[in-house]
């Protein structure tokens, strides 16, 4: 009882955020000029928040075994109290940080018509943007947290109150860093579609260099990518990872391919009419496949997996067939159904994966 009640702050903090996705959702829905793929993007990215919500619970239940805790009696209720701090905690702080600029909208109003205006805002975003490598290379955050964390807590297993317990600490803190990481971007994300006032100068610039002009009326697609391959962290660590890698670095360097190819006066589009080019298809075929292999030797490296079971066959068969599929996520999304594939890619090949491990007899 005392454990459930332990996660109940970072599961309602995420049902808060859900209801406010949802509220601009209804009140967005009879906009014209917003096409309806996005509007369903939208409402994907408040269920999948909801859903991790409902799940959170087993992450803390799942980490925390029955093992003991380093400060408190249990590792589970020292899990869920690292995850009201570490997740709670600085959302919290970030809300606090944009009250006070809110406030300081309002004593000096004068402030709105520059500072705290989303119409000068999106005027530079449309000005200043540009399709350069540095904006495609944040995809490739996600491994550099996940592998800098599976390192740091790889060197104190030799300590001894971590020896048989820094998987469990090290997968948790991936949990938390990943939470922070996607809803400080929903937080902004809000802010700037319901009042942006509430907006630090310094985040609006980085929003100014991450944001694309398709996204100025909605959510950008950084949250709902970690929302997408999440839920694959409470099965086996290699399946979750290939899932990341592919979501992350497998997208990311298919549009580094493709801007590469634009700057060089070499790309050749593909389907005609649509943002896609073949260069682009090569790029994200290839590094969907190197993924794969990459995610199951390091999971393998660390213990996180069996080499015996996770054999490099099965990851040479599991990257070809997974590189298939991102293929005609992309073919499917360049014309005809433009929903996003930072959710389409995660959510699909983890289908696909599982089917394929389940009729393999391989435990995900």
């Amino acid at each position: 009882m005392l454990n459930s009640l332990l996660d109940l702050p970072v599961m309602i903090m995420c049902f808060i955020f859900c209801i406010a996705i949802f509220i601009h959702v209804v009140k967005i829905w009879n906009d014209e000029n917003k096409n309806i793929y996005k509007k369903i993007d939208e409402i994907v990215t408040g269920i999948l928040l909801c859903a991790l919500g409902g799940y959170y619970p087993l992450f803390t239940q799942k980490f925390g075994a029955n093992l003991s805790g380093i400060v408190f009696h249990t590792l589970r209720e020292e899990l869920s109290i690292l995850g009201i701090i570490g997740i709670v905690g600085v959302m919290l702080g970030i809300c606090a940080w944009g009250i006070s600029h809110k406030i300081k909208s309002i004593r000096h109003p004068e402030l709105l018509k520059d500072v705290y205006n989303y119409d000068i805002f999106t005027e530079r975003l449309l000005k200043e943007y540009k399709l350069v490598l540095k904006r495609k290379i944040t995809h490739l955050l996600p491994f550099g947290v996940i592998g800098v964390i599976i390192l740091i807590f790889a060197v104190l297993q030799f300590t001894p109150i971590f020896s048989n317990k820094w998987q469990n600490y090290s997968l948790f803190f991936i949990v938390i860093l990943g939470m922070d990481f996607a809803l400080t971007f929903l937080i902004g994300d809000l802010i700037r579609l319901f009042d942006y006032s509430y907006m630090p100068p310094s985040i609006g610039e980085l929003f100014i260099k991450g944001l694309t002009p398709n996204e100025i009326d909605t959510f950008a697609s950084t949250s709902i990518m970690v929302f997408g391959f999440a839920p694959f962290l409470l099965l086996e660590f290699p399946l979750f990872l290939i899932i990341t890698l592919i979501t992350s670095i497998g997208d990311g360097m298919a549009s580094i391919f493709g801007i590469i190819a634009t700057n060089k006066n070499f790309r050749h589009e593909f389907p005609k009419g649509s943002h896609k080019s073949v260069e682009g298809y090569i790029g994200g075929f290839l590094f969907t496949f190197l993924s794969v292999i990459f995610a199951g030797l390091f999971s393998n490296f660390f213990g996180f997996s069996d080499s015996s079971v996770w054999t490099i066959n099965l990851l040479i068969i599991l990257g070809l067939m997974l590189s298939l599929v991102t293929f005609f996520i992309d073919i499917i999304t360049s014309k005809s159904i433009k929903l996003c594939d930072n959710y389409l890619n995660p959510l699909i090949c983890g289908l696909v994966a599982m089917i394929f491990l389940m009729i393999m007899g391989v435990p995900f």
